[in-house]
């Protein structure tokens, strides 16, 4: 039996650094540092990743990081250049998704090699046509792709990252059933 490596040891600590980040994210008001912020948490997932060589996962991972960054310029700019093409091109969406969609392909030979960048497709087309119901549903559904991959790779704050978003997702998806229930106050004037 061989000890463990120290590759594998670093990868968790710069996992657990992604997690510390990501969970701060929660505390966040605004969606500029929630954004800047998650870019951090992924930068250290990449690093994670590529350390306990669970390549798949790393390389999309670097995609979610450009999509991330992208829409980070697509949000702080949104106001002021709204009418400039580059933040609303489908061009940009075509790039993004042909790069996850070769990312499957590429990994196609390993079955859960293939969870990350499909986990992040699926992701990133609902988060682009943001409705909000169908961006929790698959934040959650992509989670549960990630879990199966990071328990594969021994991924420990994958792990904790992975049930945390399937729960926030779930209590999410309850919140806005619950607020759909319930009918508008009518407020009658005196």
């Amino acid at each position: 039996m061989q000890g463990v490596g120290i590759e594998l040891i670093l990868g968790q600590i710069a996992g657990a650094i992604a997690l510390a980040f990501l969970i701060s994210t929660y505390f966040k008001k605004d969606k500029i540092s929630i954004a800047k912020t998650m870019l951090i948490s992924n930068i250290f997932y990449i690093l994670h990743y590529f350390l306990i060589g669970a390549l798949s996962g790393c390389y999309a991972l670097v995609v979610a990081l450009l999509r991330d960054y992208y829409i980070l310029l697509r949000e702080k700019h949104h106001k002021k250049y709204r009418h400039r093409a580059l933040y609303n091109n489908s061009l940009v969406f075509i790039g993004i998704f042909a790069i996850y969609f070769c990312l499957i392909i590429i990994n196609f030979n390993e079955p859960l090699n293939i969870l990350p960048p499909f986990a992040g497709l699926l992701y990133f087309t609902f988060e682009w046509f943001g409705n909000r119901f169908l961006v929790k549903l698959s934040s959650g559904t992509a989670s549960s792709m990630w879990l199966a991959y990071d328990i594969t790779n021994f991924s420990v704050p994958g792990i904790i990252t992975d049930v945390l978003s399937i729960v926030a997702c779930i209590i999410g998806l309850l919140k806005d059933r619950r607020r759909g229930r319930r009918k508008p106050h009518k407020r009658h004037k005196k």
